[in-house]
């Protein structure tokens, strides 16, 4: 799963949308658990996920559900991998019982060093996420808001740590983003809507513009590499 940019979009609420994405080459499909207007349950999201095809992987984000809610309600949805939210009590990433990745938002006033700090000590748990997400800050919302993360912040996190870069992306944007930030994947949720709905339209304009922007930085490193 990691061994290539991954392209993740979130949000989705329907079979129709969701096997747009699929369709038009996305590798992971989130389904909000937490609290959003995009929220869904458990139920809803198995009927989906039975119902997609193709390979694209169905993803849960989880914000303030306990462990044992978290693997229940994975289990009964088909979810394959877990967007978490970091946790007070970080011992409890040793009980989630499929891979995951953290969220770590990028707060007013953050450093490299501080969160670097953080994403070092828990990858190296016996369990660890299988990258970061980085997005954001918002004192009101988890995630989805359309705002722009620090990407001065994320770039230099990049250099040292597996980022997925979240927050404010949108297809007129997300080929600069991976150009300056460099992350090994992205996620969009708000930048491929349309008046609050997913827009297959703008979910595959924002496909084709992330891996051009994949290819290219690839391609740039290996001629750096190579002279």
């Amino acid at each position: 799963m990691t061994d290539h940019p991954l392209i993740k979009i979130c949000g989705l609420r329907t079979i129709e949308h969701a096997q747009a994405t699929s369709d038009a080459g996305a590798d992971l499909i989130g389904f909000v658990f937490a609290t959003s207007r995009r929220q869904v349950t458990a139920s809803q999201v198995r009927e989906i996920v039975d119902a997609l095809t193709g390979p694209a992987i169905p993803v849960g984000p989880f914000v303030d559900h306990s462990v044992d809610d978290v693997n229940a309600m994975a289990r009964s949805a088909r979810i394959q991998l877990l967007q978490l939210h970091w946790r007070s009590n970080e011992d409890e990433l040793e009980r989630f019982e499929l891979p995951y990745y953290l969220v770590r938002r990028t707060e007013p006033g953050a450093t490299y060093d501080a969160i670097a700090a953080d994403l070092d000590r828990v990858q190296r748990y016996a369990n660890p996420p299988l990258w970061f997400l980085i997005d954001a800050y918002h004192p009101g919302e988890s995630g989805g808001t359309g705002m722009l993360a620090d990407w001065e912040l994320a770039a230099s996190l990049a250099t040292s740590f597996p980022i997925m870069l979240a927050g404010g992306l949108k297809p007129e944007n997300v080929g600069e983003a991976i150009d300056r930030v460099r992350p090994a994947h992205v996620d969009v949720s708000s930048g491929v809507e349309a008046d609050g709905t997913k827009s297959p339209e703008l979910i595959r304009e924002f496909i084709a513009n992330a891996r051009a922007g994949f290819d290219h930085y690839s391609s740039s490193s290996e001629m750096t590499t190579q002279s």
